[in-house]
């Protein structure tokens, strides 16, 4: 009995440990694995949608920008990115003035900051029991040439990987290989997408608050591409100034959700954007010159921006309703109040 007991607990034992191990083979794989599925889903999404407003808001997550045009399954790296900068000022903070390449700006480069091999060819460094990252192996990740080993990306002198300290054409190489063998495949899209898995895949991985950043972004620090460090982060800076940093992440959802218009409501909302475009200029200018005849120069009133800004808002709240009341896109604080479901 106590030997049949004893045999009992070391299989228990050993299929937990055999559990993490598997888990630990594959790093960022999980996360990876989210990211690549919303990619695809927004890129059906934005082909398929005639919604002017989710169009912009899915082109911003594919392209990085509002104004996406072509096929995303054909688009190459990013000419930013064959001369890489500083990896954590990429990955991990938007606090440099540099608005080409920043956390949270798509999709794709955030795939190639969780996914590109780090310091030293981290994680295939020596005695790592990794075997994977985002479920490509060393050699598919641009340690082909110079790894001794089929499974490392190790070698004597090594200049491997995308660092804070490291971004020349080792950089490059690895940044390269990562968008062929890790980001096209998500570009590509899917025949049958999924949309409500991807919605309800957001709102599992978003936190609530004004603050909050993707549960991908947890559990790291800096994302520079040190060992454990090779991740995406958003910090405070990326939240609070979202005009410069605009972040894919905070709208999606909505786009996600948005329904296609008809020809009617199409032109209704051509109109009312129009309409509203050239209200708000005419609120801006009358109190510009209203400034101007107090004699205060440039001094600036903050309840008059406030002001200005919650009619801006109203505005916006606008155009995305018919008169009917039908919601085309649902507001932004709704994404931000959500009891979302961690």
């Amino acid at each position: 009995m106590m030997k049949a007991l004893f045999l009992v607990m070391v299989c228990l034992v050993f299929m937990l440990l055999h559990g993490r191990t598997t888990k630990s083979h594959n790093h960022n794989g999980e996360h990876y694995g989210t990211l690549c599925d919303i990619l695809a889903t927004a890129v059906q999404k934005w082909k398929s949608t005639n919604n002017p407003t989710a169009k912009k808001t899915l082109s911003q997550a594919i392209f990085g920008h509002p104004n996406g045009k072509g096929d995303p399954s054909k688009l190459d790296l990013p000419s930013t990115h064959l001369k890489p900068g500083n990896r954590k000022n990429w990955c991990g903070e938007c606090m440099h003035n540099d608005q080409e390449s920043y956390p949270g700006k798509s999709i794709p480069h955030d795939l190639l900051c969780m996914c590109t091999v780090g310091e030293n060819g981290y994680p295939f460094i020596q005695y790592s029991e990794v075997r994977q990252l985002c479920g490509k192996g060393a050699k598919e990740l641009g340690c082909d040439k110079d790894a001794g080993n089929a499974e490392r990306c190790h070698s004597d002198n090594n200049k491997h990987g995308w660092t804070e300290s490291n971004w020349d054409g080792q950089a490059s190489k690895h940044l390269n290989a990562t968008w062929h063998a890790i980001v096209k495949a998500c570009l590509r899209g899917k025949p049958k997408p999924d949309v409500d898995k991807a919605r309800k895949t957001l709102l599992q991985k978003l936190d609530v608050g004004e603050y909050s950043t993707p549960s991908w972004a947890w559990g790291h620090s800096g994302c520079a591409g040190g060992n454990s460090d090779v991740c995406v982060g958003y910090g405070s800076w990326c939240l609070e100034h979202p005009k410069e940093y605009p972040q894919w992440w905070k709208t999606l959802y909505e786009a996600l959700n948005a329904p296609d218009l008809t020809q009617t409501r199409m032109n209704a909302t051509t109109t009312t954007l129009l309409n509203h475009t050239f209200d708000d200029s005419g609120e801006e200018e009358e109190g510009r010159e209203t400034q101007g005849a107090s004699g205060e120069g440039t001094h600036h009133d903050p309840s008059r921006t406030r002001q200005r800004h919650k009619r801006s808002s109203h505005a916006v709240s606008h155009i995305i309703k018919e008169e009917d009341g039908t919601m085309l896109l649902l507001p932004r604080s709704w994404l931000l109040g959500a009891p979302f479901l961690i």
